[in-house]
This record gives C-alpha cells, sequence and structure tokens, in this order.
C-alpha cells in the first residue's frame, strides 16, 4: 500500500511540473488567460489585456498582457516577457504561468507587495504557433528594434557587409534533401569559410542581423513590426511609470543544455546598471553580451536595447537581462555549428520546400528539439532553475 501511495505523489508531483508545458500556442493562451483572470479577482486593479497580431488573415494570434499595480509608493516594476522568438515561447509561457502560480496565485514564501508586475505573453504568436523563430515576414524581432531606421534602408547591407558574402551558404535557394552527402558538404564549406573568415567575424556577420535578404536567416525587416508599436505603448502607458523597472525576457537555445544563462547588453551606458544586475543576481553569472569576447556578437536590434535607451530618455531605470535556457551544449563549436546547420534547413523548407515528407518532418523535429526540448528532466530543471532564480531576485530587490 505505502510503494502505491509513493507513486501516486510521483505521478502528483510530475503531473503539475509538467502541466505547464503546452503542445500549442493555443492551449499555452488558454492556460495564462485561465491564470490572468485569478490574478484580476485576487489583486485589485489589476488589468488583463489582448492586443491581436497580424497577419490579417489569422484573428487568432494575440500578445496578452497582465498587469498587477502595487498599492505602495516606490514600488519597483518586473517585466517578464515571452515568445520574442515564437517557438523559444512554449517554454517561456511555461515558465511565466509557473512564476505565477508559485508566487501569485498560491501562497508565496516571499512577499510580493513591493513590486508592480507587467508579465507580456507571446510578443511573437505567429512563430509560437508555427514553430518559427520568426515572424510572418520572415523578420527576427530581435533584430527589428533598431535604434538607426537607416539600417532599414536600401543601402543597409553596407552595415553587414560580410553575410553577403555567406548568403548562399546560409540560405541556398532550392528544395532540402537529407543524405549524408549534404551533410558532409556542409561542414565542408564552412570549414573552408571559416578558415578563410575566422570563427569570430563568421559568428558575428551571420548573427548580428541582415537587412537586405528577406528569405535569409537573422533577416530584420525593411521597417519596423507590429511589436515595436506595441512596446511603445506600454513603455508610454505601464513602464515609464516607475523609477525602477527589472526586465526578463526568456530565450532557449544559447548555452549549456538545462542551464540558465543571464546574458545582458552589448553594452551598459552606465556602470551602475551592470552592478544591480550582478547584485540582484548573486548566485549567477551575467554574461554581457560583449562581441569583443569570448562567444558573444553585437545584435543589432535587440529589444531590451531599445527599452532601456527608451526609458533612460524618460529618466527611468531599466534593468535588463535575457534568461536563456540552454538546450544542447552549442557554447562548444561543434554543437553550434550543428545549431546553424538545423536553422539554415528549417529556414530552407520553408522558403524552398523538401524533396521528400521525411525529410522536411526530420528537420521540423530538429528545429523543435533545438528551442523547445522534450525531454522531461530538462523541463523540470528550466522551472527549477526560474523558481529559484526568481525568488532570489524578489529577496535582493527588497533589500
Amino acid at each position: 500500500m505505502w510503494l502505491l501511495r509513493l507513486i501516486s505523489k510521483k505521478i502528483l508531483f510530475l503531473t503539475k511540473k509538467f502541466m505547464y508545458f503546452k503542445v500549442t500556442y493555443d492551449q499555452a493562451r488558454k492556460a495564462f488567460a485561465e491564470r490572468a483572470s485569478q490574478v484580476e479577482k485576487k489583486y485589485s486593479g489589476s488589468r488583463y489585456v489582448s492586443v491581436k497580431m497580424p497577419p490579417a488573415h489569422n484573428d487568432e494570434l494575440f500578445t496578452d498582457l497582465l498587469y498587477i499595480p502595487s498599492k505602495k509608493q516606490k514600488a519597483k516594476l518586473l517585466i517578464i516577457t515571452s515568445g520574442l522568438h515564437g517557438i523559444e515561447g512554449h517554454t517561456g509561457s511555461a515558465v511565466q504561468n509557473m512564476l505565477i502560480d508559485q508566487f501569485l496565485l498560491n501562497k508565496p514564501s516571499t512577499d510580493v507587495s513591493d513590486f508592480a508586475f507587467l508579465w507580456i505573453h507571446s510578443l511573437n504568436p505567429y512563430g509560437h504557433k508555427h514553430n518559427r523563430r520568426v515572424n510572418e515576414n520572415n523578420i527576427d524581432l530581435n533584430r527589428n528594434f533598431v535604434l538607426d531606421e537607416g539600417l532599414f534602408s536600401d543601402e543597409s547591407s553596407r552595415h553587414n557587409v560580410a553575410y553577403k558574402r555567406f548568403n548562399d551558404f546560409l540560405n541556398p535557394p532550392v528544395p532540402y534533401k537529407k543524405n549524408l552527402l549534404n551533410q558532409f558538404k556542409y561542414f565542408g564549406n564552412i570549414i573552408k569559410l571559416i578558415g578563410k573568415n575566422g570563427i569570430k567575424m563568421f559568428r558575428q556577420a551571420v548573427l548580428q542581423g541582415q537587412y537586405e535578404f528577406e528569405k535569409g536567416i537573422f533577416f530584420g525587416g525593411k521597417s519596423f513590426q507590429a511589436q515595436k508599436s506595441f512596446i511603445d505603448q506600454i513603455l508610454e502607458e505601464y513602464i515609464s511609470a516607475y523609477d525602477e523597472n527589472i526586465l526578463i525576457d526568456i530565450h532557449t537555445g544559447y548555452g549549456y543544455r538545462g542551464e540558465l544563462h543571464l546574458i545582458g547588453m552589448d553594452a551598459y551606458p552606465h556602470p551602475e546598471i551592470l552592478e544591480k544586475l550582478r547584485y540582484i543576481y548573486p548566485e549567477s553569472n551575467i554574461e554581457a553580451a560583449d562581441a569583443g569576447a569570448g562567444d558573444f556578437y553585437k545584435i543589432n536590434g535587440a529589444l531590451f536595447d531599445y527599452m532601456y535607451h527608451k526609458i533612460s530618455e524618460k529618466g527611468k531605470k531599466l534593468y535588463p537581462i535575457a534568461w536563456e535556457f540552454g538546450t544542447n551544449d552549442n557554447i562548444k563549436t561543434l554543437k553550434s555549428l550543428s545549431s546553424l546547420q538545423t536553422m539554415i534547413y528549417e529556414n530552407q523548407i520553408f522558403h524552398h520546400g523538401a524533396v521528400n515528407p521525411e525529410s522536411e518532418e526530420k528537420i521540423k523535429r530538429d528545429y523543435r528539439e533545438l528551442f523547445y526540448p522534450q525531454s522531461e528532466k530538462w523541463r523540470k530543471r528550466v522551472l527549477e532553475k526560474s523558481s529559484r532564480t526568481f525568488e532570489l531576485l524578489l529577496k535582493k530587490l527588497k533589500e
């Protein structure tokens, strides 16, 4: 009998843990909406808003916003966003729903009355729904929030000249075919490119964002997308009301599998911002995304760079950080090249198709696994890391 009870408790525990991870965007959105409704009943002044997002022919794509004010003066605002890179919103949504349960709806171990909260669910619902990182225009939204609109001009190629040199390799304009020869060709070609240009230069050119090839990977667009107007509105309506704002932008992909990497800005105009981030995240190393150091590269059009500068113009403070959950150890060079290969093939299939259904399904599975692993062990670790980090963050902010 005791064994049956133990097994039942274990099953209940696992069910509760993994109920946060949904299969589809619609399921994730429904789960968030249900929690938002509960929050509105529990916290006076709370507001749940749904904003319709493109494409226009689809009426079921929304970015959802849940705002919980604080009754205390000088409260700090915590902004938690998910799904900027669509498919990564599966994990971001799970983390958000778990944190809402643990710190707002259940009896929390940490008092949250000192804080206001702004939860932004699925910034890129098209990518979330269709399991792509990009939006309906093939645009990587984390390359679209540019401070220099000249990047959108016809002369934008001058900002990333090297990408044009690699375009044929990165964006093959033919149907994808899975075979061993293509695998050898990929690694043979990339070894030649890196040997000729150096791995740092190759990585920078590929990943910083490009504004010329509309069907290419890491395309930043020719104009601002709907999400830019949405962010401008919440900056004005919610965030600028607070002197101190803490931004958590949830991502998956980069890093050691199952580890939480905290990624900062490419450069902090004010050193005290980085010092504060290191203080409120004492158990984690803040990995400043410095293009001149380590594995990092400069990004054009990053969301939290844009938000940081807009808030700073208003004389307020924003402490931005990306929570990046590693999926396949792609800090290592070979794993990194393998990840890039999967991204190239997924994009190739989307634009040019595949020679057979088996090839297409294989790449789609690999791509989903790269940004939304199915492993229960990985998912459990993500929730545990999120809970621990968020709880410690709240405690440090109260000091």
